[in-house]
């Protein structure tokens, strides 16, 4: 369970990574900006919860 949310982690910030280069690259054109930051924020909502749920996983409410 502990490996499946760290690949999902990693995956989330090889795309958060990958969205910020086309970004980067975007030389002006609209769409690359949009569909960047989109999915930008997707790879960081994907990064967060998963490590709430990690959290909340690993340290169960009393």
């Amino acid at each position: 369970m502990q490996v499946r949310g760290v690949l999902v982690i990693l995956v989330a910030l090889l795309g958060a990574l990958g969205s910020t280069l086309m970004i980067v690259n975007a030389d002006g054109n609209l769409t690359a900006y949009l569909v960047g930051g989109v999915l930008l924020l997707l790879a960081l909502y994907a990064v967060a919860s998963a490590l709430l749920r990690w959290k909340q996983a690993t340290n169960p409410p009393r």
